[in-house]
């Protein structure tokens, strides 16, 4: 048996898994690829560069502008290659760098930030 790292072309690591070296093939999706490896990785904080398993950084720091009540509310310094997990559940790719947005309704605003690189990071906002 072997430990495989899989993960995609971009270096986000998908699932560490044990197996022996003819199963591997049957267990990652077209696309994806694999490495062997002598620990489990952890795709929430490592990822793939250069075929070596490295520890995710910080995300940066995001700017969040005021965020009041039918005005547009706009999040910058997104890293290019994020994928945005906005409060109803859809996942887009933000890759010029902000996202904006204008809330109707009061209340709190759920974001996931997601970055081969970078250690996910969730952002509240209070609209008001």
């Amino acid at each position: 048996m072997n430990i495989y790292a899989v993960y995609e072309a971009d270096g986000t690591l998908v699932k560490a898994i044990s197996c022996s070296e003819d199963e591997i093939e049957m267990n990652i999706d077209q696309g994806q690829l694999y490495m062997t490896t002598d620990v489990f990785a952890n795709y929430d904080t490592q990822y793939i560069s250069g075929g070596s398993i490295v520890d995710k950084t910080e995300f940066p720091e995001l700017n969040v502008s005021p965020a009041t009540l039918g005005s547009t509310i706009s999040v910058t310094n997104i890293p290019t290659g994020t994928k945005v997990r906005w409060p109803d559940g859809v996942v887009t790719p933000e890759d010029d760098g902000e996202l904006s947005f204008s809330a109707d309704v009061g209340g709190d605003y759920f974001f996931e930030f997601r970055h081969p690189i970078y250690v996910s990071k969730r952002v509240i906002i209070n609209v008001a």
